[in-house]
């Protein structure tokens, strides 16, 4: 599934938990751009109200034109591939 920001891939898996990856799609070049969507994105899947179902794989791969876009835009878009996947619990983010 994807948005203009975000690609999500999900895999159910036979561990407990959820395991999540996040990458990026080539042409976004600038190492702190990358690293600031990236923490952005582990912020809101860390998040205590954001719960998703156990036993799944995720990987989160972001787009070039998701840089500059703020934490909520992106929260939007994986909150929207979430609940399009059925994996999402709760999302209070």
């Amino acid at each position: 599934m994807h948005s203009s920001l975000l690609s999500l891939g999900v895999l159910a898996s036979k561990d407990r938990g959820v395991r999540y990856g996040i990458r990026f799609k080539r042409g976004l070049s600038k190492a702190v751009y990358r690293n600031r969507l990236k923490r952005q994105l582990r912020e809101l899947i860390r998040h205590p109200d954001f719960t998703l179902v156990d036993g799944v794989d995720l990987v989160a791969v972001i787009h070039p034109q998701a840089y500059p876009s703020r934490a909520v835009e992106l929260n939007r878009d994986l909150v929207k591939l979430c609940l399009k996947q059925a994996i999402l619990l709760s999302e209070k983010v």
